[in-house]
């Protein structure tokens, strides 16, 4: 799909040439880049979260746009070995063969994903991390020490605020965090940290 510039969604890659022009505005000016960012007036209407972008155009100082491209198609591979991961965790009396072949049926017949591995778009990246968030939640219910269950917590937290960041979307989830920690820690200083 990478060679024959796939596009299954059929927005994908509009979308990205279009936010590539605001990675590259924010790579020449940006503060300007910054105080215009989401506004109609400045040619910069966008709903997404600048923090992607701005890591595009930094990128983008440093790696020709061909290998950004390529790098952003592991994506895919990194979601789905977490999905896989956090399958196995979630459903230990199935084979691990099964569980394999559900998560890259799941992720790599997905339209969504495919293009958008192909095409860079702060979703995919947000998914990815916030599967690792999914895994370290299930960590997480898995422990029994209470210190390691501390410490899945809060990589979940960390994890789900970076997929947050990027796409905001994602940030509706801190709630579920929120209610299950605070039913967990008590109000405990690990609660309050």
């Amino acid at each position: 799909g990478f060679f024959y510039n796939e596009d299954s969604l059929g927005g994908a890659k509009g979308d990205y040439l279009y936010h590539l022009k605001i990675a590259n505005n924010f790579g020449s000016n940006f503060f300007e880049t910054w105080n215009g960012f989401g506004y109609g007036e400045t040619g910069l209407q966008t709903r997404n979260s600048p923090v992607f972008w701005i890591i595009i155009s930094l990128l983008n100082r440093f790696l020709d746009h061909d290998l950004i491209r390529i790098l952003n198609t592991l994506s895919s591979l990194l979601i789905s070995i977490f999905f896989f991961k956090c399958l196995c965790l979630k459903f230990k009396k199935i084979d691990k063969k099964t569980l394999s072949i559900v998560a890259c049926s799941v992720i790599f017949l997905s339209p969504t994903i495919r293009s958008l591995s192909i095409w860079p778009y702060s979703l995919i990246w947000g998914l990815l991390l916030f599967t690792i968030s999914i895994y370290n939640y299930l960590l997480f219910k898995e422990k029994r020490d209470y210190k390691q269950k501390t410490i899945s917590s809060f990589y979940c937290i960390f994890y789900l605020a970076l997929s947050a960041y990027i796409y905001p979307s994602f940030a509706v989830f801190s709630f579920f965090y929120l209610i299950l920690f605070l039913n967990f820690f008590k109000f405990s200083k690990n609660f309050i940290i």
